[in-house]
């Protein structure tokens, strides 16, 4: 009778730690369903195609980051998930993205990731130690794959780009909101050699009681007078899950009492057994079946006779379908997170491949063209940077509302995606001051172009921002399909190369995509990538042309001009490669290494001739606001220990006037560093003679078409009024593109203060200039070279 009731309290515990198993199954199963859902977000979506087609020496900086905040949204949406991570093929991480965490780890290409590049469609589950958080994670690893663009028997059709790493904590992973009894302890986790991998409190578990809670073969062990009950559970190879309890002591007294029933009340107990078992197949063992199936599977329904119950097991079944529902609402939210933009309400960038998708399907039953317009606003930098974040935020409401008041109803589309979220609208925004439009219903181009000067036309009425009026524009490129291009992807790209081109002929334009835009498209990316390897490989060269006196004839300085003269690819133009560079931070490159030069070649000559000539260089508008730059620029005079008033930084006057504020503080703030400053061009932008007074320039270079022609009287006096207005502001005044005699006579004859052009001297290889220093001071009383040969 004792074996009888010691077998059935095992049976009992049996049960209940397979309900308790059956809870941390649920959220392990959960944990690998929330990862698994993100992942597959990630590797479908158009965003991380486009991110990882490029090579990797031609990503746009705006694409990475585009791309890093999208991973960072999706952290955001889902919190359990502690940190994303992507790593390419050789196990360089690329991105990660975690809450407050710095990255401690080594860059290699483990085994793991090794296995994913293999086995691509192979996902990995892992147990591991976080190497920042330094407690135990849960890892899912998934491979990124795209079609190959290279072809071959050698090669795959679809190769893996990347590997994507989701990580969660297993503390967050088996929280649970109501404390265990004091008879259950958390989960525990270990490989199939029995070591531990996690436990919920290790620390107050003894090695004793790990080491026969993991060896115990029979489900009982006991440690410390205590008696407990384990329940091993192989939840992934070479993963097992323990569950424990700890068991009630027999007492001998019951056991007594039970021996000393009588035969009647044997056949009782002997019958009692089946009962029991029936009843507790029904009652116990179905529900909980019900649940772990439920728990596998998260699109299996419990059955609602079982959630109608009002005992242990029914209140943990109606908990798990409350958790099921929360965990469909969260998908749900994630969703609506992912595909629609939180300041504008519209459909964001994520949007736009289904927007579009549904279109062209529409276009294709219909036989009819759609069309795919990229808005991209002229002036907005000014306005924010002018107004701050917070008025530039309300400008984009305020431009989303007038744009989407300037599409009639046969311009809107409305699209449905699973029946579950709407985009009911054709306007999206792609991020920052970008839009597009899609038209699906366009019967010409000249339709299309109409749509788009109603909108640049709607832009030209000023937009109130709390109070203050604002004047923004917009420039608009469209590409149709199909009659442009049926893939839908290169219609994304015909319609952006269309809006940069609006942008070259004088923003506030609409252009429709034609093919030489691809063409120069292109063109512009192969000198994106031979730049990328000239900086890489240092072959962007400091090149120098003099500046001198006309009446004294002494050499004043030098202006430093970046070439490229690469042993690959040959000489490349300083037109085709500095706007490329002015996209990218490599415009900062360039510009550090030319001061660095200019620096170098300061010291030189100041050894050589006991003189300091003074240097001066270029800055692009897109460095205005870079106040880490200026920082950079004021540390490398103070490393090669260079007076700051023997460097001039040239801005032209057309940027100068485009970015007036932004200009005035760039212009201050090498002022406050010692540095002199010139206004570039003058005479080629669109400043009157009264604006010298607002810029703080210690000199002026007058644009040489004002000398192409000495005879044009309305040249002669415009130079005339710049000389004398110069005079009154005791400014510098310098004529570039000098190359005749006839001209050299008319500056002299005013008695401008510094030449620069090919009368002189062409631009000067570095290790040319000390040579031309002596020779010119040699023949300084000789006449300057007329006509000089022009090179590059």
């Amino acid at each position: 009778m004792v074996t009888f009731i010691q077998t059935y309290t095992k049976a009992s515990q049996t049960e209940e730690a397979r309900e308790l198993r059956a809870a941390w199954l649920f959220k392990l199963n959960t944990a690998h369903q929330t990862a698994y859902s993100i992942s597959d977000l990630i590797v479908k979506d158009e965003i991380t195609k486009r991110y990882y087609r490029n090579e990797e020496n031609t990503k746009d900086s705006r694409l990475h980051m585009m791309f890093s905040n999208y991973i960072a949204d999706l952290i955001n949406v889902f919190p359990d998930v502690a940190e994303i991570s992507l790593y390419l093929a050789d196990g360089q991480e690329d991105i990660r993205v975690a809450f407050d965490v710095s990255n401690k780890e080594e860059i290699q290409r483990s085994e793991i990731i090794s296995r994913i590049f293999e086995k691509p469609h192979h996902d990995v589950i892992n147990i591991e130690i976080h190497e920042d958080f330094e407690a135990p994670v849960l890892r899912f690893y998934r491979g990124i794959e795209m079609l190959s663009e290279i072809k071959s028997p050698q090669r795959p059709v679809m190769q893996t780009v990347a590997t994507v790493r989701m990580t969660l904590l297993l503390d967050q992973v088996f929280s649970s909101s109501t404390p265990l009894p004091a008879s259950q302890l958390g989960p525990m986790l270990i490989d199939d050699s029995g070591k531990l991998l996690y436990s919920s409190a290790p620390e107050a578990l003894s090695e004793e009681f790990r080491t026969q809670a993991m060896n115990a073969t029979q489900g009982i062990f006991t440690v410390d007078g205590k008696s407990w009950f384990v329940d091993r559970y192989e939840w992934r190879p070479g993963i097992l899950l323990l569950s424990i309890l700890e068991l009630d002591a027999l007492s001998s007294d019951i056991a007594e009492a039970m021996i000393a029933l009588s035969f009647s009340g044997l056949l009782v107990l002997l019958l009692l057994p089946l009962a029991l078992g029936l009843l507790f197949r029904h009652m116990v063992l179905l529900p909980l079946y019900s649940l772990v199936r439920a728990a596998d599977d998260t699109e299996s329904d419990i059955d609602s006779k079982h959630l109608n119950r009002d005992d242990e097991i029914g209140i943990l079944l109606k908990a798990f379908a409350s958790m099921r529902k929360s965990l469909i609402q969260q998908n749900l939210a994630l969703r609506n997170q992912v595909y629609k933009d939180g300041l504008t309400g519209l459909p964001n960038r994520n949007a736009l491949p289904h927007i579009l998708e549904e279109s062209a399907k529409r276009s294709r039953k219909l036989k009819i063209e759609l069309a795919l317009m990229f808005l991209d606003l002229d002036g907005f930098k000014q306005v924010n940077d002018a107004h701050g974040h917070s008025s530039g935020d309300l400008l984009l409401k305020l431009v989303a509302e007038r744009v989407s008041g300037q599409l009639r109803n046969n311009d809107q589309l409305y699209h449905f995606l699973d029946d579950e979220m709407s985009l009911e609208a054709s306007l999206v925004r792609l991020g920052g001051d970008e839009f597009t439009v899609v038209l699906p219903d366009i019967r010409s181009r000249s339709n299309a172009r109409k749509v788009a000067h109603r909108i640049i036309s709607s832009m030209e009425s000023p937009f109130d921002l709390e109070g203050a009026e604002v004047f923004v524009g917009c420039s608009i490129g469209i590409s149709l399909f199909p009659s442009d291009t049926a893939d839908l992807e290169e219609l994304i790209q015909f319609a952006d190369a269309a809006m940069y081109e609006a942008k070259r002929r004088g923003k506030m334009q609409a252009v429709l995509y034609d093919g030489t835009m691809h063409n120069s498209e292109m063109a512009q990316m192969e000198i994106s990538k031979v730049l990328h390897h000239a900086v890489t490989n240092d072959e962007v060269e400091s090149w120098f042309q003099p500046k001198i006196d006309p009446v004294t004839n002494q050499i004043h300085g030098f202006e430093a001009l970046a070439r490229i003269q690469s042993k690959k690819f040959g000489f490349i133009s300083p037109a085709k490669f500095i706007p490329i560079a002015e996209r990218s931070p490599m415009i900062d490159v360039i510009t550090l290494r030319c001061l660095e030069n200019c620096c170098r070649l300061q010291k030189h000559l100041e050894i050589e001739f006991e003189e300091c000539f003074q240097m001066s260089l270029n800055l692009s508008p897109r460095q205005f606001s870079n106040r880490e730059l200026f920082e950079q620029l004021n540390e490398t005079v103070q490393r090669y220990d260079v007076d700051p008033k023997s460097i001039e930084f040239e801005v032209t006057e057309t940027s100068i006037m485009e970015y007036k504020d932004l200009g005035k503080d760039l212009l201050k703030t090498l002022k406050g560093f010692g540095f002199k400053t010139s206004l570039d061009d003058f005479g080629t932008g669109y400043s009157s003679l009264g604006h010298l007074h607002d810029f703080p320039v210690d000199s002026l270079k007058i644009d040489r078409l004002f000398f192409e022609n000495i005879e044009d009287r309305a040249s002669q006096s415009i130079l005339e009024s710049v000389l004398q207005l110069a005079r009154n502001l005791n400014l510098t005044v310098v004529a570039e593109g000098i190359e005749t005699a006839e001209q050299m006579k008319y500056v002299q004859d005013r008695e401008v203060d510094l030449v620069q052009g090919y009368i002189y001297s062409r631009p000067l290889q570095q290790s040319d200039v000390i040579e031309f220093v002596r020779l010119f001071k040699q023949t300084q009383n000789l006449k300057p070279i007329v006509n000089a040969t022009v090179d590059p």
